[in-house]
């Protein structure tokens, strides 16, 4: 019985060191001396963070190393991309907003940041400002697709199909061998039996990919 408590006693003493010790780890760790950012740990930490977000990494991971080092130092025009990135995944729309708004400021030469800035938009249900930034994407970069396709396809799905072919037709001007892009052209006009545009669409689909059965079979319907 007495080595029993002996040896609780022992147990208890080593746990309460271990505790003391922790606790003390603890408020050493966070003091804010740790966590004050030198100019080049920021640049170093901004850089990871682009990386982690450009290569498709973790975006969690990204926007804790980002969101660090804005508390205390500015980003460039691609630490404000990726850090607008990291809020839309949060479904933090307005801080997602104003870290594109940001980046475009920095460089306003960037097609993807207009077109980020336009799905938030997009998401918030304001689909005529997205319009203005899913434009001022194509503005800055004429071959940048996926502002077209995604400008054509939401106003396709608000039944404003005459004007999302119209937006397409814009895009394969600009982009000529694009499939995709002529694939939901096509889709659309023949869904809005705009059949002209449907022809039109469905024969550049074949010209592209001569044995597209989609296309082959929309069209004997057409004719």
């Amino acid at each position: 019985m007495k080595k029993t408590q002996s040896v609780l006693l022992i147990c208890a003493l080593i746990l309460s060191l271990l505790v003391s010790g922790c606790s003390s780890s603890a408020k050493k760790a966070y003091t804010p001396e740790q966590f004050k950012l030198t100019p080049e740990k920021a640049q170093e930490m901004a850089k990871q963070g682009v990386a982690i977000v450009e290569s498709g990494g973790d975006i969690k991971e990204a926007g804790l190393l980002l969101e660090h080092v804005v508390k205390t130092e500015p980003l460039d025009a691609k630490g404000y991309f990726a850090l607008g990135v990291t809020r839309y995944q949060k479904k933090d729309y307005q801080g997602a907003l104003e870290a594109y708004d940001k980046s475009i400021q920095l460089d306003p030469k960037v097609a993807g940041v207009y077109q980020a800035k336009a799905n938030v938009l997009r998401d918030q249900k304001n689909l005529k400002e997205a319009e203005v930034w899913y434009r001022k994407a194509w503005a800055v970069n004429p071959q940048f697709v996926g502002a077209y396709t995604e400008l054509g396809l939401q106003l396709s799905l608000a039944n404003r199909a005459p004007e999302a072919v119209t937006v397409l037709k814009e895009g394969m001007a600009a982009n000529p061998n694009n499939l995709p892009m002529a694939q939901l052209l096509a889709s659309i006009a023949f869904q809005a039996g705009m059949k002209d545009e449907a022809k039109a669409a469905y024969n550049t689909v074949l010209k592209l990919d001569p044995n597209n059965a989609e296309a082959k079979d929309a069209l004997s319907k057409l004719n």
